[in-house]
């Protein structure tokens, strides 16, 4: 088992946001986390990074109880990029990058030559050499998200976590980004798990999707299986039409939501 969520209750204060939440991951693959503002996707993903301790249950990498390893054994294993990502905005590309080696250096240590190699390979990637001298406070939208996953991919991760990763990007570079991430999964097969918005995106660049609704899994299996009228109609309370769609010899599966559920109307 690569990772596993077993009966995780989440909360903020005094509020459960989700509830005995199950959830695993077994190979290498593309997951999306969907469902309604406040279901608790960005909760569930913040639990699977550690960055937020269950009241109960536990997040299992690897068989080891997350919470019991070592930040450093996590960060070997596992990139996470959240939803508002900071550094100093006088930072390089070149040096946020060098960010994502930390793990796997010694304290006090320069980079060595497999460093360097990493982190040329996650600029190159993510197309991000020819700006690696830029101050981030140059940069778009696009470019910095292209750079804060470099620093990720640098980290040479295993599983990559992702909340949200094409929020506040125009639709050229929201396709830039989803193309990047499927092609990392493709060379280096690794596990990538992100909360999206736009379904579209989730139903053509994932194998699997896992629907959440006031803090429970809703629907989880292949896109097929959970990408249907009837699902998403009753996952995002709006009638939604589905259908298949081929381009450049591939079929993948398209929404148009229309309305607004009936009996969810004001």
């Amino acid at each position: 088992m690569i990772l596993q969520a077993d009966k995780l209750t989440l909360q903020y204060g005094q509020k459960i946001i989700a509830d005995k939440l199950n959830f695993k991951v077994d190979k290498s693959e593309i997951i999306s986390i969907i469902g309604p503002n406040g279901s608790g996707k960005s909760t569930l993903l913040k639990s699977l990074g550690r960055l937020l301790k269950p009241t109960h249950g536990t997040v299992l990498l690897e068989g080891k109880d997350i919470q019991k390893m070592k930040p450093g054994d996590i960060a070997r294993k596992m990139s996470i990029l959240p939803q508002s990502s900071t550094a100093p905005m006088d930072m390089t590309v070149y040096d946020l990058v060098c960010y994502g080696r930390m793990p796997h250096q010694g304290l006090f240590s320069s980079p060595n030559k497999i460093d360097e190699e990493k982190i040329e390979e996650a600029l190159t990637q993510t197309n991000t050499s020819h700006m690696r001298y830029r101050r981030l406070d140059t940069l778009s939208g696009g470019e910095r998200q292209r750079a804060w996953l470099a620093m990720a991919i640098a980290q040479n991760p295993e599983i990559l976590l992702l909340d949200e990763p094409t929020t506040y990007l125009d639709v050229k570079h929201q396709l830039d980004l989803m193309n990047l991430v499927y092609k990392l999964y493709e060379t280096r097969r690794i596990t990538v798990i992100m909360v999206l918005h736009d379904l579209n995106h989730a139903a053509r660049y994932s194998h699997r999707l896992v629907a959440v609704k006031k803090g429970k899994i809703f629907a989880e299996g292949l896109v097929q299986d959970v990408f249907t009228e009837k699902i998403l109609c009753d996952l995002y309370d709006v009638e939604t039409s589905v259908m298949s769609l081929e381009q450049n010899g591939q079929k993948h599966l398209v929404c148009f939501p229309y309305d607004v559920k009936q009996g969810e109307k004001n």
